[in-house]
């Protein structure tokens, strides 16, 4: 009766263990869009996400992404374009992709190589996919390229972005608005850059919380001397002085004068 016993226990904790398996292979597809200069071929990543016990799905974080974490599996693609993982396991998921300029099968952000992630919202971090259950069909993203310092000395009147020992020096010298409008000229693309990559991505993490928090914060209660105000008005013209592009796509709309006092004011946050 004993032996029987055991052999019924035997079986019942074998088939519990069994049916904690995942046993289903499921599919993880998208669209990699890039709308810039480069050409090249695209490395995507596909990163398995590991469950912090009442805490839910541990994020990808930086540090991962950098090297602290090898991926699950990797696709190599000629260019960006239509992307499938198939027989993944059920489980959680985070996938990122880069344009491979160098062909070193590493990230680099000294060339730099357009980079982009699925996000579940506009602005958002390196979003988890749920494929306990069923496919993902729909992850879609972009790759982007943040803009480097241009190799040679730029001079405007009241200003000039120099290389000293290896590292670009902004000079301005003249009134708020003169240094103002020099500053927007000479280093717009850049301060679009930090703010989209920085402070909606890296402190914000989404583009709705900081319309719907931040900005209103910023109009009604952010108190900013006259001086200071309208050097800030002068840096956002001279960025329009400059021709650049001042969509942000992450927001849908065009840098403003909001968006650069949330730089100067995101310890504010």
């Amino acid at each position: 009766m004993k032996c029987r016993l055991m052999i019924i226990s035997v079986c019942l904790v074998f088939g519990q263990t069994q049916s904690a398996v995942p046993t289903r292979a499921g599919v993880l597809s998208g669209t990699i869009r890039y709308e810039g200069l480069h050409s090249g071929p695209v490395q995507v990543r596909l990163y398995r996400l590991t469950i912090n016990g009442d805490r839910g799905v541990h994020t990808l974080s930086k540090r991962d992404v950098y090297g602290h974490v090898s991926p699950f599996k990797r696709l190599d693609l000629d260019q960006s374009g239509a992307y499938s993982f198939s027989g993944i396991p059920a489980g959680h998921y985070s996938v990122l992709a880069f344009m491979d300029l160098d062909r070193d099968g590493c990230l680099d952000f000294d060339v730099p190589e357009p980079f982009g992630w699925y996000a579940a919202e506009s602005g958002g971090r390196f979003a988890p996919i749920d494929l306990t259950e069923s496919d993902r069909t729909d992850i879609d993203f972009f790759l982007r390229t943040p803009t480097h310092f241009p190799k040679t000395d730029q001079e405007i009147r009241h200003g000039a972005l120099r290389w000293m020992h290896g590292l670009p020096v902004l000079q301005l010298h003249g009134k708020a608005e003169q240094r103002g409008y020099a500053h927007g000229y000479l280093v717009g693309k850049q301060i679009i850059d930090f703010f989209e990559f920085y402070v909606l991505e890296d402190s914000w993490r989404s583009a709705a919380r900081y319309e719907q928090i931040f900005v209103p914060f910023l109009e009604n209660r952010l108190y900013c001397p006259p001086e200071f105000q309208r050097e800030c008005e002068a840096v956002i013209e001279g960025m329009k002085g400059s021709g650049i592009d001042m969509n942000v796509k992450t927001l849908g709309r065009e840098f403003g004068l909001t968006d650069l006092l949330a730089i100067n004011a995101n310890i504010e946050r």
